[in-house]
């Protein structure tokens, strides 16, 4: 009897051994699969949406000196789910010249960072509200937003926010700001009648960017910018 001969006859022997030495493996390797399936899934949040932002800022100057601002804003679906993005909004924040409620907290020794809050509520000077999308896994949108911000405002706090909606009740979203300086030197003044400033011209210093994507509890709404209260002068009683 040769080799083959011999293996033939002792798996014909051992069948039902076999059969059952079969079945446990397949069960082992539904296990392992079952396990594997809950670390990535579960334990490494694999069936949450995941999304990373960025923002893209230019400016152009207007004849009559009053800013367009342009806003583009990249969301990219780096999960392995569909993104559902429920309406975002993008705010625009004056920093410079320093707001005069916030400097009059400052100059009184008081902290113009609110109660409970991190940062200073820098008044709103524009908002969009971005429209409510889906983005597939390894896709990725652009939205773009432009303002019109007036003539004496060098300094802004770009800040753009979409909420999660799996995560709704906790009023998690996904924010990221960027801090973007408009005022100019003559050589790098530009109209809209000429070639835009890149926003990402360094030897500016025209942006200074908070890059990456925070998730977290958006913060509250800023106050609109308070315009100054005209002086009455009235005239002497004669």
């Amino acid at each position: 009897m040769n080799h083959i001969e011999f293996l033939l006859t002792w798996f014909g022997n051992h069948k039902d051994a076999l059969e059952s030495l079969k079945s446990l493996f397949t069960v082992v390797a539904i296990v392992v699969g079952a396990i594997w399936t809950y670390r990535a899934f579960v334990r490494k949040r694999h069936k949450y949406p995941r999304a990373k932002l960025g923002q893209s800022i230019s400016s152009w100057r207007f004849p009559d000196e009053k800013t367009l601002l342009r806003v583009c804003v990249r969301i990219e679906n780096v999960g392995e789910v569909l993104l559902k993005l429920p309406a975002g909004e993008i705010w625009v924040q004056q920093m410079l010249p320093c707001p005069q409620e916030v400097k009059e907290k400052i100059t009184g020794g008081g902290d113009p960072v609110l109660r409970g809050e991190a940062q200073i509520q820098w008044p709103l000077v524009g908002e969009r509200t971005l429209k409510e999308r889906e983005i597939e896994p390894g896709e990725s949108d652009e939205v773009p937003a432009e303002f019109v911000i007036a003539p004496n405002i060098e300094q802004v706090l770009v800040y753009t926010h979409f909420k999660n909606a799996s995560k709704r009740r906790q009023n998690i979203s996904w924010n990221i700001e960027t801090i973007y300086n408009l005022s100019q030197t003559e050589s790098t003044n530009k109209t809209l009648r000429d070639q835009p400033v890149n926003g990402n011209d360094k030897s500016t210093n025209r942006r200074a960017s908070c890059e990456g994507t925070r998730q977290g509890v958006g913060k509250p709404k800023p106050p609109g910018l308070q315009q100054p209260q005209p002086t009455i002068k009235a005239n002497p009683i004669s």
